[in-house]
């Protein structure tokens, strides 16, 4: 019998006894996501809430299904309740906003303006999640409108919601967006001028996003970050780079996402030294290089022409390097003409991807590059001879 099949049965026969032991059996050899959602299903249909709530707090990790369950336990007991509180809305509202359950989110603030509650600041926002996830344009032009018919003071919780909601429509959305809200004298509150400066970096119109930056009286972490990683992304190293310099100036300290903007910007300028000291400075602030980090710096050494060194960067890593770092390193390859490497590292991502046909197409250019062809490069050793062929790929 499988565990589904075992769990479910115990489940139907109300078992909770038999079912604890199961359960206690497989935490000692370590539960799997799938096994702690069909486990968590097990509990709630024996009725012991207490214990499903247990086993999903202990999960090291957790799925749109184990969230899933879980939102439809919170909605069984939110209807078995006979005074329904606002609080109660909006933390439900939330959590189906914020897990993927746009659908059951809009119909339950449906519900709750037809029970005619008037509605609270913090369901707003969560509202406006739905409608940018779900793209319904029409949606938060309503729930804005429904928002001035209210009353409500805009608030900067409100403002950055709304603000959001636009900036996702798009650039025109987001630019009259922009217009209400200095209008309404939001603009320069660190909230929601930090989401106008995000926003405008991620269109590519940097001169905007600077100037929103500047007049922000108080900045944080966030505004910081913002301006830093958009000049990073656009290729602008060297005013990235003087922007972390302002930051330190003003005793602002950086986190993770800082420092992926710095190492980007190192890497647009092809700064190798400065990018291996910002790298090995992250300790200095507590921070844990994550794979993005890693990323960064094969791509760094990589574009400098340092193969062998990103090559020895991956092998000591303490992190398992995914297919996005191999294949940083592999378009570096490439573009360096290290057909050694270029093979050896193509040979890992294809472990990851067979069928990864950009990584097909580049090893063949490599190996054109200099002159060799799939036999004496070794590329049969490579490509799974037996795999489905990609038609339009060509292997002369």
């Amino acid at each position: 019998m499988t565990l589904h099949r075992l769990l479910r049965t115990l489940g139907y026969a109300r078992c909770l006894a038999d079912g604890k032991v199961v359960c206690s059996k497989l935490i000692v050899s370590g539960l799997l996501v799938v096994a702690s959602n069909r486990i968590i299903s097990m509990y709630v249909e024996l009725g012991s809430i207490s214990d499903a709530r247990k086993v999903f707090d202990h999960m090291p990790q957790r799925n749109v299904v184990s969230w899933t369950i879980m939102i439809d336990l919170a909605y069984q007991a939110f209807s078995e309740l006979e005074e329904l509180g606002l609080a109660s809305w909006a933390a439900l509202i939330g959590g189906f906003a914020r897990h993927g359950q746009g659908d059951k989110a809009m119909l339950l603030f449906r519900e709750l303006l037809l029970f005619g509650l008037r509605s609270n600041e913090y369901n707003f926002p969560s509202v406006f999640v739905v409608c940018s996830t779900m793209a319904t344009v029409q949606g938060g032009e309503q729930l804005h409108s429904l928002i001035v018919k209210l009353g409500f003071r805009m608030s900067a919780h409100i403002g950055n919601a709304v603000m959001d909601f636009y900036s996702k429509c798009g650039m025109n959305w987001g630019s009259e967006a922009h217009g209400w809200i200095i209008k309404l004298s939001l603009d320069t509150h660190v909230v929601v001028g930090s989401a106008l400066v995000d926003m405008y970096t991620k269109c590519g119109k940097l001169k905007y996003a600077d100037e929103i930056f500047k007049r922000l009286p108080l900045k944080n972490l966030v505004s910081w970050n913002n301006i830093l990683v958009g000049y990073a992304q656009h290729g602008f190293g060297a005013e990235a780079l003087e922007i972390f310099k302002r930051m330190q100036e003003e005793d602002i300290k950086p986190n993770d996402i800082t420092y992926i903007g710095i190492l980007s910007a190192c890497n647009h300028v092809g700064l190798v030294d400065q990018g291996q000291y910002h790298f090995q400075n992250m300790k200095d602030y507590g921070i844990i290089p994550r794979i993005g980090h890693y990323a960064c710096m094969v791509d760094l050494f990589a574009k400098a022409g340092l193969t062998k060194m990103a090559c020895e960067f991956i092998r000591i890593m303490p992190l398992k390097p995914n297919k996005v770092i191999w294949f940083t390193l592999l378009s570096g390859c490439k573009k360096h003409e290290d057909l050694e490497i270029g093979i050896s590292t193509a040979k890992y991502v294809l472990e990851l991807d067979p069928e990864d046909i950009k990584t097909h197409v580049m090893i063949s250019a490599v190996c054109a590059d200099n002159g060799m062809w799939d036999a004496k490069a070794g590329l049969r050793e490579v490509v799974n001879i037996e795999s489905k062929k990609v038609p339009g790929c060509s292997w002369i």
